[in-house]
């Protein structure tokens, strides 16, 4: 399992900012001059304690607790 995901997409492309705030990506920061020449980018992270609200099951035994739960 994991834990987050990040993404990045450059400032102003707002169907890729759309997807990912569809997808349960947040906002983290801006970060200047990240392109090739000099592009802004957003980066966006997915973490699993922003979409679940109970602790997160550890390992195989904890996988099947969660699918009985």
């Amino acid at each position: 399992g994991f834990r987050r995901a990040e993404c990045r997409t450059m400032e102003g492309h707002a169907d890729a900012v759309r997807v990912l705030e569809r997808l349960g990506f947040r906002r983290e920061c801006l970060i200047r001059n990240f392109g090739a020449s000099g592009t802004a980018f957003i980066q966006y992270a997915w973490r699993i304690e922003d979409h679940v609200s109970r602790p997160y099951p550890q390992g195989a035994a904890g996988a099947t607790t969660a699918r009985a739960a």
